[in-house]
């Protein structure tokens, strides 16, 4: 929520600073969901917004003008100065601030103000240190949260005049101005967050569903191309590569293994033999899939698994592993550690 509140600000502050073709915040009344969710956000986010200006630190009064063209800039992509610049700028700041604040707990009678940090103001127009600090912010905000309302959760695409409206309600109105009172934006955004939940909920329930039949087909096909492919009644498919002689492992057994893990798609994700050493683990402490073939295997086994997802990861995902994958092992069985 908080990196949507930055971003929103981000996307106002952009528009009100180029050339939009009508005066920013002049819209047309709430007319459906999607009007209030917008405006909501907006109104939440500027409010949220002008706070924190407010309370920056060092006793550094920033411009939000600048501010606001460092954001609508990191939107374009045409930023004054580069993200490593911006960091810069900022980490510098902070360090100036910190160090002096440990100088005046010794020392009262310094004054913590812009000139005693010493900050290089920045060209282009920047001319002094509240305006490459207040630049440098809102580059670095527009620059970071650019994409994020690409995965607005639910089934509503913020409508960004409407966002425009509330942040400039907020930022330059008053109560009487808003079209949505405080606690109005609250249930509003409450409302919505948590339907949007439920839609998200059931997105990955579908997804989950779809894999499941995928999966289903190719583990089906996979036992049917090879005569050496065995299968469990829990779905776990193996292959024996070499028969080992030895001791069987039990539940409570630690082992001492090689394997390559990889997807159905050849990318390995996790590889004992390229990091040069073998893995030793407790046979109950791992993905069902291993612990049940684990358990089958004498020492000295080479085998190939194919765990179904849900005797693997499931619908999490792990790493490199997405979601509701397939999961194919080569395993060699080293010992069983006394």
């Amino acid at each position: 929520m908080k990196a949507i509140k930055l971003l929103v600000s981000s996307l106002i502050a952009g528009c009100a600073l180029m050339s939009c073709g009508t005066e920013v915040g002049k819209v047309g009344k709430i007319r459906n969901q999607r009007d209030s969710v917008s405006y909501a956000l907006g109104l939440s986010a500027g409010f949220n917004y002008k706070q924190s200006i407010n309370q920056f630190p060092g006793n550094v009064e920033l411009s939000p003008e600048t501010l606001f063209n460092g954001i609508a800039d990191g939107f374009k992509g045409s930023t004054k100065i580069n993200k490593d610049e911006a960091k810069s700028i900022l980490e510098n700041y902070f360090v100036g601030v910190q160090a002096k604040a440990m100088a005046m707990a010794k020392d009262s009678t310094g004054a913590l103000n812009a000139d005693t940090v010493k900050i290089k103001a920045t060209n282009n127009g920047l001319k002094n240190i509240a305006d490459s600090l207040s630049y440098a912010i809102g580059a670095n905000t527009g620059l970071n949260y650019v994409e994020s309302l690409k995965n607005f959760p639910g089934n509503i695409t913020p409508d960004n005049d409407m966002i425009l409206a509330g942040f400039r309600d907020a930022m330059i109105g008053d109560s009487a101005s808003t079209k949505l009172t405080t606690e109005e934006v609250g249930k509003v955004l409450n409302t919505y967050f948590e339907d949007a939940q439920k839609v998200e909920a059931l997105k990955a329930a579908e997804k989950a569903e779809a894999a499941r039949k995928e999966n289903a087909k190719w583990l089906e096909e996979n036992k049917k191309s090879d005569s050496e492919i065995k299968e469990t009644p829990s779905g776990l498919q193996y292959k024996i590569i070499t028969a080992g002689t030895g001791e069987l492992p039990k539940a409570e057994s630690t082992v001492k293994v090689h394997y390559t893990g990889k997807l159905t798609n050849g990318k390995v994700f996790d590889s004992s033999i390229n990091r040069g050493e073998p893995a030793t683990f407790p046979v109950g402490a791992v993905i069902r899939g291993w612990t049940e073939a684990l358990q089958m295997m004498p020492v000295g086994s080479k085998w190939t698994l194919y765990i179904p997802s849900d005797l693997g990861y499931g619908a999490r995902p792990a790493g490199d592993i997405p979601a509701n994958s397939i999961l194919i092992f080569d395993v060699e069985l080293l010992e069983i550690v006394k």
